[in-house]
């Protein structure tokens, strides 16, 4: 018994040290994650995501229409899902904040097709309830019902 021990112990020793300087040399090899350049991260990111956050940016930059056309592109090169509906959501919420209450209302739809029960559907309904219809003009004295109301003869 005592003659496995010995080898046993030996083994284990050479096994940790050699174990504990392949870790030291493999951590010099690569530098740290926190020093990599923000480039470098960038490159890393789907080409979707990457016109998303573009997109992004031209929108802080007051650039709607430039905004708009990178997430259209966006949307035509994410995979079919979760990440087509954000995208979709995305386009809907910049035709909403740009007034155009039609086109919001099909990209609200086109995300809630992309992923019917991901979690923006929800969300996408909402907001089409909350959009103006222009098919029906309230200043003119439409209802709900589609009914107007007629004005008073005077007598």
């Amino acid at each position: 018994m005592k003659a496995l021990y010995l080898p046993c112990a030996v083994g284990l020793v050479l096994l940790l040290v050699s174990g504990g300087t392949a870790q030291t040399s493999s951590a010099k090899a690569t530098p740290p994650k926190a020093k990599q350049s923000q480039s470098a991260v960038k490159t890393k990111l789907p080409e979707w995501k990457a016109l998303v956050e573009q997109a992004g940016t031209a929108r802080k930059q007051g650039n709607a229409s430039k905004a708009r056309a990178l997430l259209e592109k966006a949307y035509r090169v994410a995979p079919a899902g979760q990440e087509k509906a954000q995208v979709a959501f995305e386009i809907a919420a910049l035709c909403e904040q740009q007034k155009a209450y039609d086109e919001a209302r099909r990209w609200y739809l086109e995300s809630i097709f992309a992923a019917p029960k991901g979690p923006l559907t929800t969300q996408a309904r909402q907001k089409m309830r909350e959009l103006p219809d222009s098919r029906r003009p309230t200043a003119a004295g439409a209802t709900s019902t589609g009914g107007g109301t007629r004005p008073q003869k005077s007598r």
